[in-house]
């Protein structure tokens, strides 16, 4: 009988490490998840951010581009209004005369 009883315990025992070692392992396999998950995000992130990078980097050319093409127009415009105020004082002038 003690050889049984023994035996029993020491059944019981290792069907609660088990137990104890399955939940260990269910939680491991929970957490393995749970950073998979976070590097997935954190890829995505890394992937939209570079996406946004570049469209950034695009318009910014873009706006440069506008922004030189709106200067030379403003030159010329300058440009005109000069010969038309030389032109008006050239008249002014003459008329004087």
């Amino acid at each position: 009988m003690p050889d049984t009883e023994r035996f029993r315990a020491r059944s019981q025992e290792l069907e609660r490490k088990l137990l104890s070692k399955e939940q260990e392992l269910e939680q491991l396999v929970q957490k393995q998840k749970r950073l998979e998950g976070q590097c997935t995000a954190l890829h995505n992130d890394k992937h939209e951010t570079k996406a946004e990078n570049t469209k950034l980097r695009l318009t910014n050319q873009e706006l440069a581009r506008e922004l030189e093409r709106t200067s030379r127009e403003l030159q010329d415009a300058q440009q005109q209004l000069e010969s038309l105020r030389q032109e008006a004082h050239k008249l002014h002038q003459e008329k004087e005369m």
